[in-house]
C-alpha cells in the first residue's frame, strides 16, 4: 500500500495487483493521476458554498489488463473524520442508470432467444410494445405549440409507433416521470423530506410512474427517430426525436414481466449479476414495485452514506437556496424502479464492462445492436437532454429555447476556465449505452473513446466506463449529489411568456471528464 499526500488530504492506494509483463509505474502513475484529479475537484468544487460543505468522499477504481489501482479520497459524510470516517473502496452504493445497461442487456438476451411474442409477434427490437401497455399511454402535450413555436395542433400520443428499439434509445418520446416530481431539477425538502417522499415512507409502482411520465403527453412522435421528413413534428433542435427519460424503462421493466412473468430485478440477478460474478451487487425489492410488494432501502455493508443537497426554487429559478444536507442513503428504491435502482461497488461495474465488451453477455450481433449510436452530443457545455450553453450557441436539446444571451449567473465558472470541459467533449447514445469521446490535453491531438454510462440518485454519482478493447476500465462514485445540476428546469416566465434560459455550468460534467482523462489519457 502507498500513500500520497497533498497538503492535508491523504489519498491511499490500495489493491494494487501487478501481473507479470504490467509495468508498476504504469499503474501508479494512472492511480496517481486519478488522485490528483479527485483531489484538486474536491478542493475547488465551485458548488461548496453554503450549509452543505464540502462534497465528502470520492472512491475510483482503474483497470488495465488485469492491473487493479483504487483510490479514495474524502469521508462518509460531510466534514467527517478523516481518519474515522474515511471512504472504503469497497463501499456499495446506488449505482444510478447505470441500471440502464444492464437492463439493456437482459431485453436483448429475450431478443435472441427466439422464443417470446408480443401480441401474437416475434419480439424484436422493432416490435410495437404491448396493447396492454398502449393503453395506457394517452393523451395530448399542451403545451405543443408553445415549444415548437406556431404548431397549430397538439401533438397526442400515438402508442402503436413506440417498439422495443425506441424504448432502449430514448426516442419514444415519452416525457421522463421523475419531471413531475422536480426531484432531479429542483429538488424540494416537500417531496423528498415530505411524509410520502422516498426519504420518508413514500412507495412508488411501475404503472404509477408511467402514469406520472404520460401526464405531461409526448415530447414528439414516437417514430421521428426513423421518419424525420416533418420539421414541425421532428425539429433539429431535439436532435429527430431523442430525450432521455427514465419512463422509457419503467415500460421496459412492465414488458420484460408480461414476457417470462419474472421482475426486471430477478432477470438481471438471474442473467447478469449471477452469472457474471458480481457478488456485491443486488437489485433491491424494487424488483417487484410491480406487485407493490415491500421494499429494501438499506444498502449492504461496507457502504458509504449518501447525502443529498436539496434545495428549494425561490422567486429567482437560476438562484436557489442550497438546503441540507440531508442523509438520503435510506432512499426508497421504488422510486427509480427499472431506470436506477441496482445497488453494486466499482468492482462489479468493472466486472460487468468486461463481460459486456467481452461478448459475455450478448452475441456478437446483439452487441451491435446495442453499439448502434443513434446521435451526437457536444458535451461542451453541459450534459445529453440537458444541453444548454452560456455562449449563445443554441445547442438545447429540450428545443425549447434559443440560446442568445451570453453571460453566468453568480457562482458559475467562465467557459475560458474550463478547458477541459470547453475541448472536445461528445457523447452518443445507443441502445441503454453510452459511448463518449473526449479529447486529452496533456497530449496534443489524442482523443479517447470510452463506453458505459452515469448514474444519479439523490446522494449517490456514479461514473463507469471502459475502452472497446477492454485493456481499459474504471468506476469511481461520489456520495454526494450537489455537483449535479439538480438546477430548476426551464420555466415559463409568467410576465413575458418566454421560457427562463438556465446558464448554470455542470460541474458533474466537469469532474467526470476530469476524472475520466487522468484516467485514460
Amino acid at each position: 500500500m502507498r500513500t500520497f499526500s497533498k497538503g492535508l488530504m491523504a489519498v491511499v492506494l490500495a489493491a494494487v495487483t501487478i501481473p507479470l509483463g504490467s509495468p508498476p509505474a504504469s499503474a501508479e502513475g494512472n492511480a496517481t493521476d486519478i488522485a490528483t484529479a479527485m483531489q484538486q475537484w474536491q478542493a475547488s468544487n465551485p458548488e461548496t458554498a453554503g450549509n452543505r460543505g464540502k462534497t465528502p468522499g470520492l472512491i475510483a477504481r482503474w483497470d488495465a489488463g488485469g492491473t487493479q489501482v483504487t483510490v479514495d479520497v474524502g469521508v462518509k459524510k460531510p466534514n467527517g473524520n478523516p481518519v474515522t470516517e474515511k471512504r472504503d473502496v469497497n463501499d456499495r452504493f446506488r449505482a444510478g442508470s447505470n441500471t440502464k445497461m444492464l437492463m439493456s442487456v437482459v431485453m436483448l438476451q429475450l431478443i435472441d432467444a427466439g422464443t417470446y411474442t408480443i401480441d401474437g409477434g416475434p419480439l424484436t427490437l422493432d416490435s410495437p410494445i404491448p396493447l396492454s401497455i398502449q393503453s395506457q399511454i394517452t393523451g395530448c402535450n399542451v403545451m405543443y405549440q408553445a415549444w415548437y413555436g406556431g404548431n397549430t395542433s397538439q401533438l397526442c400520443f400515438d402508442a402503436s409507433k413506440i417498439t422495443i428499439r425506441s424504448l432502449l434509445q430514448h426516442t419514444s418520446g415519452l416525457e421522463s416521470y421523475d419531471k413531475i416530481y422536480d426531484w432531479q431539477a429542483s429538488v424540494g425538502a416537500d417531496f423528498l423530506l415530505g411524509p410520502n417522499g422516498p426519504l420518508r415512507d413514500g412507495q412508488y409502482y411501475l404503472a404509477q410512474l408511467l402514469a406520472d411520465g404520460v401526464s405531461q403527453g409526448p415530447l414528439f412522435p414516437a417514430d421521428c427517430g426513423r421518419s424525420a421528413t416533418d420539421t414541425i413534428l421532428c425539429p433539429s433542435k431535439i436532435d429527430k426525436g431523442f430525450y432521455y427519460s427514465n419512463t422509457n424503462y419503467v415500460v421496459l421493466a412492465m414488458i420484460m414481466r408480461q414476457l417470462t412473468n419474472k421482475s426486471y430485478g430477478q432477470l438481471i440477478t438471474e442473467k447478469i449479476l449471477q452469472p457474471v460474478g458480481m457478488t456485491q451487487s443486488k437489485m433491491p425489492a424494487s424488483w417487484n414495485a410491480d406487485e407493490k410488494t415491500g421494499v429494501v432501502r438499506d444498502l449492504d455493508t461496507p457502504h458509504s452514506d449518501h447525502w443529498t443537497g436539496l434545495r428549494l426554487v425561490g422567486t429567482d429559478p437560476k438562484d436557489p437556496t442550497p438546503l441540507g444536507p440531508y442523509d438520503a442513503t435510506r432512499f426508497n428504491p421504488t422510486l427509480t424502479a427499472g431506470a436506477g435502482d441496482l445497488m453494486s461497488t466499482t468492482a462489479d461495474l468493472i466486472k460487468f464492462d468486461k463481460a459486456l465488451l467481452g461478448g459475455q453477455l450478448l452475441s456478437t450481433t446483439r452487441l451491435a445492436e446495442m453499439m448502434d449510436w443513434y446521435t451526437q452530443f457536444d458535451e461542451s457545455d453541459e450534459s445529453l437532454a440537458y444541453n444548454e450553453a452560456g455562449d449563445g450557441v443554441d445547442n438545447d436539446l429540450d428545443g425549447l429555447v434559443d440560446e442568445t444571451a451570453a453571460g453566468t449567473a453568480p457562482g458559475d465558472l467562465a467557459e475560458t476556465n474550463h478547458p477541459s470541459v470547453a475541448g472536445d467533449a461528445h457523447m452518443t447514445y445507443g441502445l441503454g449505452l453510452a459511448k463518449r469521446t473526449f479529447d486529452c490535453p496533456s497530449v496534443p491531438g489524442k482523443t479517447v473513446t470510452v463506453y458505459g454510462h452515469n448514474g444519479f440518485v439523490p446522494g449517490s454519482l456514479t461514473y463507469n466506463y471502459i475502452t472497446a478493447d477492454g485493456t481499459k476500465a474504471m468506476a469511481f462514485n461520489l456520495n454526494a449529489d450537489w455537483p449535479a445540476k439538480l438546477r430548476p428546469y426551464k420555466g415559463k416566465n409568467s410576465s413575458t411568456g418566454a421560457f427562463d434560459v438556465d446558464l448554470y455550468w455542470n460541474y458533474e460534467l466537469v469532474m467526470m471528464y476530469d476524472i475520466l482523462r487522468a484516467g485514460f489519457c
